[in-house]
């Protein structure tokens, strides 16, 4: 029996690089633009690193919720779990809140719709993306630490989407007729 996993070696450290780099330009910028605006730094910082974080997981929610969308939009039926209900895995350090899009029952999807519903949070959070960049221009020009801050939470979250990148790229290396049915979060069956 074939599997597929939703890690690659070389997606998982260009996603890896790219997220250290952006975890890494976040703070320079906070601290920078809070010292060329004079504002009060620990409020900036906390104002700003807040917002940040609460982006964050609403994003993660958007990104799911993508999923379940598309998913829908093929006649799958699914539910969006947002906590590790494995406790092994919270007593070992790793996140509890963890949302993940599971497909009810045993569905068995076809390559179109598993590539379809595996791209759509990644079209999603770029058009959320365009939309910003369009509804803010002439707000971006005046405060650039807004559209960097945009800039890194968007590529931030498209990092995200780099298990559904390794899944893509193992589902079109399949045959034609292939279908894929869900063994848990981000692991295939290969039918």
């Amino acid at each position: 029996m074939r599997y597929l996993e939703s890690s690659h070696p070389i997606v998982d450290r260009l996603a890896m690089c790219l997220s250290i780099l952006c975890w890494f330009i976040y703070p320079i910028l906070l601290f920078g633009f809070a010292y060329m605006r004079e504002f009060q730094l620990p409020y900036y910082i906390l104002l700003n690193l807040s917002f940040f974080m609460f982006l964050q997981v609403l994003l993660t929610v958007v990104h799911e919720k993508a999923h379940a969308y598309a998913a829908s939009c093929f006649s799958f039926k699914t539910e969006i779990s947002y906590r590790n209900k494995d406790k092994k895995h919270f007593r070992d350090g790793q996140k509890f809140f963890k949302p993940c899009c599971l497909f009810k029952g045993d569905a068995k999807i076809s390559k179109i719709a598993f590539v379809t519903i595996a791209i759509a949070p990644a079209i999603t959070l770029s058009l959320i993306f365009l939309l910003f960049l369009l509804l803010f221009k002439t707000y971006l020009s005046q405060f650039s630490d807004v559209f960097y801050f945009g800039v890194l939470l968007y590529v931030i979250k498209l990092r995200g989407c780099s298990g559904d990148i390794s899944l893509i790229i193992g589902a079109l290396k399949q045959s034609k007729g292939v279908k894929f049915q869900q063994l848990d979060a981000g692991n295939f069956r290969i039918l």
